[in-house]
């Protein structure tokens, strides 16, 4: 039990005249439950031994606060140990080459770092699940190629970016890791991506320009032009690529690569990072455990197998008595999918008012799976 809990439950039991030093309900608190579902437990329990005494409105309002406090802080716990651990899975080295998915993403990157430029190379938009080593694969391989390169990590401005790129104009090449699908949604930015990853002709030249008189002045304070050529090569690592006219605007103007795992490549995964990743809370056999229970409880048909739910599932190992069943609630089942292997196309079709060419689709998930 955690000091904040504790502190709402001995303020409660105080305001109840109820001695913690007979009323042992440390005994009693279950860390598979949240805070809420543990104070009505105490509230029924003290109730039916006689020791619960109605008190004033304020006291209720104040320990209902306290709750309040607590499941706050729960949260803000879980998502801080979540953020901890995708943290540690980005830094955790992936052996890319023993994963088929990764080779034609290799092919992709190879073309960006041994090209110039020309012909719609440059740039690489380089789109999968999070986690499972894009990251890591494109930067391994671009410390290889001994080109000068710089990163960008996570959100920014149209203005951070602008600044970015022109402090890193000489580079060969820059990396934006973690682009958001709200980033390509940025007036701003997207039109920021379609001039710095094409040009029409040899003639031509990739310009970036900010045309805010006020933003002119500060990057003028900043050293920085208001206009330039731009000279580096682009990969952009997102997790998931929007479907809008824009976004396949700027898609057509560069290489693209969506990397896709089968089941088996993501629990390869999955245990290569149970064995590499720094996390002491829990032991690797523990977390070796957690990946064990997935692979027996999940299929082809599984939804939300991926990085995210792994880590999930390493918090409610260190957390929770019942972490098994817990874990099985973080994941759902495609029935679309899973009816392909158990109906004809014309009942499927008929079953889930579906085009043909949505069945096909769906089939050849499945067999990617």
């Amino acid at each position: 039990m955690v000091a904040l809990i504790e502190l709402a439950v001995l303020k409660m039991l105080n305001a109840h005249k109820v001695s913690p030093e007979t009323y042992d309900f440390k005994s009693m608190w279950d860390s598979s439950l949240t805070a809420g579902e543990n104070f009505t437990i105490l509230r029924e329990d003290l109730k039916a031994k006689g020791l619960w005494k109605a008190q004033e409105k304020e006291i209720i309002e104040e320990t209902k606060a306290e709750e309040a406090k607590a499941e706050v802080w729960q949260k803000v716990k879980l998502e801080e140990e979540e953020q901890k651990l995708l943290d540690e899975v980005r830094n955790t080295p992936i052996k890319s080459a023993d994963i088929k998915s990764f080779a034609s993403a290799e092919c992709f990157i190879n073309a960006i770092l041994n090209g110039k430029g020309e012909h719609g190379g440059y740039g690489l938009i380089l789109e999968g699940e999070g986690g499972l080593g894009k990251s890591f694969l494109a930067e391994s391989k671009i410390k290889e190629s001994k080109i000068s390169y710089a990163k960008l990590s996570g959100h920014t401005t149209p203005l951070g970016l602008f600044a970015f790129i022109q402090r890193n104009n000489e580079k060969e090449l820059i990396l934006i890791d973690d682009v958001s699908s709200q980033d390509f949604k940025d007036e701003n930015l997207k039109a920021m991506m379609k001039a710095m990853l094409w040009k029409p002709n040899a003639e031509s030249k990739r310009i970036l320009q900010w045309n805010s008189f006020k933003t002119e002045n500060e990057l003028k304070k900043q050293g920085l032009m208001s206009v330039f050529e731009v000279k580096p090569r682009f990969i952009l690592i997102c997790n998931k690529y929007p479907t809008d006219e824009d976004s396949e605007a700027i898609k057509s103007r560069c290489l693209y690569k969506k990397v896709e795992f089968t089941r088996i490549e993501k629990l390869a995964i999955m245990y290569e990072i149970a064995k590499k990743i720094n996390y002491d809370r829990l032991s690797e056999a523990e977390r070796i455990e957690v990946v064990d229970y997935i692979k027996k409880h999940t299929s082809k048909y599984t939804i939300g197998l991926d990085i995210r739910t792994l880590i999930k599932a390493f918090y409610l190992r260190l957390i929770a008595k019942d972490w098994q069943k817990m874990t099985d609630e973080l994941f759902g089942i495609d029935e679309e999918l899973k009816a392909i292997d158990e109906m004809t196309k014309e009942k499927w079709c008929a079953e889930f008012g579906k085009t043909v060419r949505t069945y096909y689709r769906k089939k050849a998930e499945l067999e990617r799976k």
